[in-house]
């Protein structure tokens, strides 16, 4: 079973027809206006690989300055730079200082190296590769007087003119007013390459955001006649940034609904129509019907939008390079979800595209095509088969693939063959639960490889590509709140829901449900951040402050006196007795507390539960009692549950103090209720983080199903989780599930 949630976005274009009048072309390019880019020179040092030198300072004398700079223009992409006093000062006993891969911006020499008397910046040996480094600045710096020295122009290198550059959020690409939109669908924004950093569409005073690492974008204008103001304007992001954008034209895109559309779709590219953007208007069976040919005038080159929906495809045979697109150029592909399974004796199949050439972006897409292979020498990749000519770069930005391999060797889960081309994988997601002859996490082959910001759930092979998806990063929100981090506007974003109720989702997802949007917040009284849904409940533990708890910077620890290496205690909180607790749609949940309260919450029930053989027994009572889990009926909403009239008053603990311990017992019984404590320790202990806990086989948990709201038995062990405070029913396996919660409880006595 497939372990991501797709809803359909409500985005879909309007029209639904391939046809259009005679008189309207598909595509018509727009002459942008407007640009407020300026021009500017930059140096650049070329080197062939390590050790090799850009730049000799010598003798270098920083006289009565303070600082020494070397202002990087663009991220450093290849490979590590040293700054040190001797070329090779590992073989030759000098000091080095790196320049990490990725840097931009002022790098100033350490002080303590300010009184060398020579300098040089050589390439480091980490990756021995080609690279350049574009500098915008090498100079001396001295405080008094805000004295800028520039030396750059003594360094050599060549000099890098920019014709477009930007230095900071603003700078407009275009900026043009009353664009004739009519007879068309869609407006669409091209750049020359993967966007870095963010960029900000304005249409009629309406911003969106555009997410780095975007070749194209779309928006949809079917039922406008013209766009009184349209401007693209820089965002967030690293800078100076050269200006890629590359065109703006409108577009009337070939709608697909059904699987007749989609053999028309192949058609048309097969008969040369290679750049035909097209899109999703419902979920739709593709058949084993590939798009796209690996020749010239067949390979298909367009901008395909998913806008939310699923393509289905089915193949087995013995092709190679098997996919929904049989073969790409440099084509772009947005917000669509696949779903399937390929069974081939050939080599390279792939959920998406057997064959890519050219630079392709593929951005909030998902894959869950299952892929067997045989073949001696497979290489199945999760979204490409291949991609093997100059040039044939891709990026990936906010993907998923989800879907089971089997394969003889080298099953990897994007790409499963790159030779020599850059790969760019940016918040991204593999979630294979069931992966034979794995090699790569991500990308197969050789060549560069920049992943950032992803995860994987089960290793392919000795892979290290990625960030394992650690129960912490899963359960905790972190994971799916880091993968979201600039995402942009578009049909799907990631969430996972369910984060302070009594079962969580088990993976991040892509979906476009609000409710599963995951927020994250640094309280008063912690810098460490805290996730949790749109809804913006904060997580059970913080919330239940009854004892005192902190963050080290990684992880959360209980405990019933201050460390006394915790010498801030703004970072430490106690809270007398009180837990708030949020009721669903549902209008039940459970609930175990360390305190006694003399009353329950205006319109809350509570029940204890008792086995009288198969039935369970519901008694209601009017309080809470310390470690006494009940089952909770209320209208949806928030709780306050408190120890008598002690009030909600937040004090912070002294080192040391002990806080208003109410010893926790390690599974508090009810009658037929068990409820779950996490994080907690006894006395002098610190425990690790776990902020979950599986319900053990054959004992039930509530849950609402299609059946009815009731409890469950789980059937296996270690597949479902709770949270702390929540209990589940002991009834000794006696029944598949107990059914019979309403919205006033009267009874859990139906066994089916």
């Amino acid at each position: 079973m497939k372990k991501i949630l797709f809803l359909i976005a409500l985005f879909t274009l309007m029209g639904g027809v391939n046809s259009v009048k005679a008189e309207v072309p598909s595509k018509q390019e727009l002459t942008p206006t407007g640009s407020t880019f300026v021009k500017k020179t930059y140096k650049k040092f070329h080197v062939t690989g390590s050790p090799e030198l850009a730049f000799t300072i010598n003798p270098f004398d920083i006289g009565d300055n303070d600082k020494f700079v070397i202002d990087i223009a663009y991220p450093t992409t290849v490979g590590d730079w040293l700054i040190c006093n001797v070329q090779e000062p590992y073989a030759h006993g000098g000091w080095w200082e790196t320049i990490s891969k990725g840097t931009s911006g002022p790098v100033e020499l350490k002080a303590e190296h300010n009184k060398t008397t020579s300098l040089v910046l050589q390439a480091g040996n980490n990756d021995d590769g080609e690279r350049d480094l574009i500098l915008k600045d090498v100079y001396f710096y001295k405080e008094e007087g805000n004295v800028k020295t520039s030396i750059l122009s003594t360094l050599g290198g060549t000099n890098y003119d920019v014709e477009d550059v930007a230095e900071e959020v603003g700078v407009k690409a275009f900026d043009m007013t009353n664009v004739n939109v009519a007879d068309y669908q869609a407006l669409v924004i091209s750049f020359k390459s993967p966007t870095v950093g963010q960029w900000v569409l304005n249409i009629d005073g309406v911003e969106k955001i555009i997410s780095a690492g975007t070749k194209y974008y779309k928006v949809d204008v079917a039922a406008k006649t013209k766009l009184n103001t349209l401007s693209l304007s820089v965002g967030s992001g690293p800078f100076p940034r050269a200006n890629n954008f590359d065109k703006l034209y409108l577009s009337n895109p070939f709608t697909i609904s059904s699987t007749e559309d989609w053999a028309d779709f192949a058609t048309a590219v097969a008969g040369g129509e290679t750049e035909l953007d097209a899109v999703l208007t419902a979920d739709v069976d593709a058949g084993s019907t590939m798009v796209g040919a690996d020749a010239d005038g067949k390979r298909y080159q367009g901008f395909f939008d998913g806008a939310g929906h699923t393509l289905t495809f089915n193949y087995t045979g013995s092709d190679t390079e098997v996919g929904p697109f049989k073969c790409v150029q440099a084509a772009t592909f947005i917000d669509l979800h696949v779903t399937g399974a390929i069974s081939s004796s050939g080599q390279l199949i792939a959920g998406l595209i057997g064959k890519n050439i050219g630079a392709t972006t593929i951005t909030r897409c998902a894959n869950s095509v299952d892929l067997t292979t045989n073949h001696s020498d497979s290489r199945p990749g999760g979204f490409v088969g291949r991609s093997s000519t100059d040039g044939a770069n891709i990026t990936f930005s906010y993907c998923v693939y989800d879907g089971d391999i089997t394969a003889a060797k080298q099953g990897c889960g994007f790409v499963g063959w790159a030779a020599g081309q850059t790969m760019n994988v940016s918040h991204c997601l593999v979630a294979s639960t069931s992966v034979t002859g794995g090699e790569s996490n991500f990308i197969g082959g050789y060549g560069t490889k920049n992943i950032s910001d992803s995860y994987y759930l089960t290793k392919f092979g000795s892979s290290t590509e990625g960030t394992q998806l650690t129960e912490q990063l899963r359960y905790s929100g972190q994971a799916a709140y880091n993968l979201n981090q600039g995402i942009g506007d578009g049909a799907w974003f990631f969430g996972q829901g369910n984060l302070n109720t009594s079962i969580v989702d088990d993976l991040p997802m892509l979906t476009n449900d609000a409710s599963k949007k995951v927020w994250g917040k640094s309280p008063e009284y912690t810098s460490t951040m805290l996730y949790m849904n749109a809804g913006g409940a904060i997580p059970n533990l913080v919330r239940m402050k009854a004892i005192g708890w902190y963050f080290d910077g990684t992880e959360s620890h209980v405990v019933n006196t201050v460390p006394a290496d915790i010498n801030d205690a703004t970072v430490l909180r106690r809270t007398m007795n009180y837990f708030a607790l949020k009721v669903g749609a549902a209008r039940a949940t459970t609930l175990v507390v360390p305190f006694t309260t003399t009353s329950l919450p205006t319109n809350v029930k509570a029940y204890e539960l008792t086995m009288e053989g198969s039935d369970v027994h519901v008694e209601e009572v009017d309080h809470l009692t310390v470690n006494q889990p009940v089952l909770i009926n209320a209208p949806a909403g928030e709780y306050i549950f408190s120890a008598g009239t002690t009030g909600l008053s937040d004090v912070p603990m002294e080192t040391g103090q002990q806080s208003n311990w109410i010893a926790y017992s390690a599974g508090p019984t009810n009658g037929a209720l068990i409820g779950v404590y996490n994080n907690i320790a006894e006395p002098g202990q610190q425990p690790a983080y776990n902020p979950f806990s599986y319900v053990p086989e054959d004992y039930y948990v509530l849950q609402d199903r299609e059946e009815g709201l009731g409890f469950y038995r789980v059937e296996e062990a270690n597949t479902i989780k709770i949270t702390s405070f929540r209990a589940y029913l002991n009834a000794g396996g006696l029944a598949r599930g107990f059914i019979g919660l309403d919205e006033m409880v009267t009874g859990i006595n139906e066994v089916k």
